[in-house]
């Protein structure tokens, strides 16, 4: 039975638990600050997304007719 671990892990969620063990104020705040900002981004640019995809969608529809 192999009892080293890695502590060094790799992967998708290796941001995320670095993130949650980071104790450090600034940086969390940073984070929080970053995470705010690309939310804010989404919310400004998702009308515009939406209609442009309505639109395509729609002319694939009519020309598949």
């Amino acid at each position: 039975m192999n009892t080293h671990t890695n502590s060094k892990r790799t992967g998708p969620f290796s941001i995320v638990r670095h993130f949650l063990g980071d104790e450090s104020g600034v940086t969390s705040i940073e984070y929080g600050l970053i995470a705010a900002a690309t939310g804010l981004a989404l919310a400004a640019v998702m009308p515009t997304i939406k209609s442009n995809l309505t639109t395509t969608y729609t002319a694939v529809s009519d020309n598949l007719d």
